[in-house]
């Protein structure tokens, strides 16, 4: 039983050990604006402006 006690807090204290020592993780990158969506949205505005430019004239 004495053993198993050791065993545990010997394990324990490895495993805080090495938790501890982790560094901090970094933070998240600014990205700024996407400037591809902007693009997407002006095709996307084009291609539905013709649609209904095609639809009146018939």
């Amino acid at each position: 039983m004495k053993n198993k006690l050791y065993n545990t807090a010997l394990i324990a204290l490895g495993l805080l050990s090495t938790v501890m020592a982790q560094p901090d993780l970094p933070d998240a990158p600014d990205q700024g604006p996407i400037t591809g969506i902007g693009w997407l949205l002006a095709a996307g505005g084009l291609i539905f402006v013709r649609k209904i430019r095609d639809q009146h004239k018939k």
